[in-house]
């Protein structure tokens, strides 16, 4: 799913690359389809959800302008999700979380645990990440969203 020497997201015999423009993924079969939001600060996302390996994912692409600046992607499983805030609960979203840890562990190896928020466990606590050449992946959960991702993110050339 991630190039380990690039960052390029791979998803479904696509390469998204760091080089990818806007106008780029906009004429590509993947960007025709995806859900496009203008945040009307110079910032642009896209949505869209794929078959990642044997994962139902949903994959959101950010560019600044024309640069593609970063993306998320998580496990859609059924079991994570809800349909309502009724349905909501925090075991699912740390249970997604384990998830997406186990799916780095499983592309890239052990990963470094950091302290992300100095409020501690009840904001999020440990974080998985990876650092590379290219820019950073971690595995998020975010309580206060409430949100849960695998997130890369290129470092500005």
């Amino acid at each position: 799913m991630i190039d380990r020497s690039t960052g390029a997201l791979l998803v479904d015999g696509a390469r998204i690359e760091r080089e990818t423009t806007r106008t780029g993924f906009r004429a590509s079969a993947l960007g025709r389809e995806a859900a496009e939001t203008d945040l009307h600060t110079g910032w642009w996302h896209y949505f869209f959800r794929r078959k990642v390996g044997a994962r139902d994912a949903g994959v959101m692409l950010h560019f600044e302008a024309e640069r593609f600046d970063s993306y998320r992607v998580w496990d859609c499983d059924p079991r994570f999700g809800f349909s309502s805030w009724e349905d909501w609960s925090e075991k699912k979203l740390l249970d997604q979380r384990d998830a997406h840890d186990a799916w780095l562990v499983e592309m890239f190896g052990p990963g470094q645990r950091v302290l992300v928020h100095p409020g501690g466990m009840e904001m999020g606590g440990l974080e998985l990440t990876y650092t590379f050449d290219w820019g950073t992946v971690a595995s998020t959960y975010d309580p206060r969203s409430p949100d849960c991702f695998i997130g890369a993110h290129f470092h500005r050339r």
